[in-house]
């Protein structure tokens, strides 16, 4: 197996937190490895003393660094304050979820993860899609898919009692109004 391509999201949001969160838990499961695409400055709202980060070059470095830190694919980028978008991390944004899907794409990495991201702020920098799921699809354009081509949507979630719940989203990023008309069964 091939470690993960996991995207940055908004620095300013709780992409760095749930980065965190995800490798804490499962540093033990190297079956689930995987590394962050990310400026290392935009860890600096976590201490980095209860979280070590390994800085690599390649992500065939994943499996020997991922149970004793987080595997770090560096990218440039500005420190952020937490819980203050600003427009001048857009970039950032966007290069993170390019450079994963171009490792996923390359069969460098086994898929892409994606942490959450601040439309506003990409909208505010030009950002041409009405989402990342959009512009997921873009990235992936001419690829090969197992599924009709097209973006999709997934929610997964556990149900408590042992049970994941995984939700496929027919309608994504349009108006509850127009739902009805783009729900076909062509689209489901």
């Amino acid at each position: 197996m091939k470690p993960l391509a996991l995207t940055l999201g908004d620095p300013a949001g709780i992409g760095p937190e749930i980065s965190w969160k995800a490798w804490d838990r499962l540093r033990g499961e190297p079956d689930l490895a995987f590394a962050l695409i990310a400026p290392p400055n935009a860890l600096s709202c976590v201490s980095l003393a209860d979280h070590p980060l390994r800085l690599i070059e390649d992500l065939s470095e994943v499996p020997s660094v991922f149970a004793q830190a987080l595997p770090i694919l560096p990218i440039d980028g500005n420190a952020a304050a937490p819980g203050q978008p600003d427009p001048m991390h857009a970039d950032t944004i966007i290069r993170s979820i390019r450079m994963a899907v171009d490792l996923a794409s390359s069969r460098q990495a086994d898929g892409v993860v994606t942490n959450p991201i601040s439309k506003d702020v990409l909208y505010r920098a030009g950002f041409a899609f009405p989402g990342h799921t959009e512009y997921l699809g873009a990235l992936c354009e001419g690829n090969d898919a197992p599924y009709h081509p097209g973006p999709v949507m997934m929610l997964t979630a556990p149900d408590g009692q042992g049970c994941d719940l995984r939700v496929g989203l027919t309608t994504i990023h349009i108006p509850v109004c127009e739902t009805c008309n783009a729900i076909t069964p062509e689209t489901v």
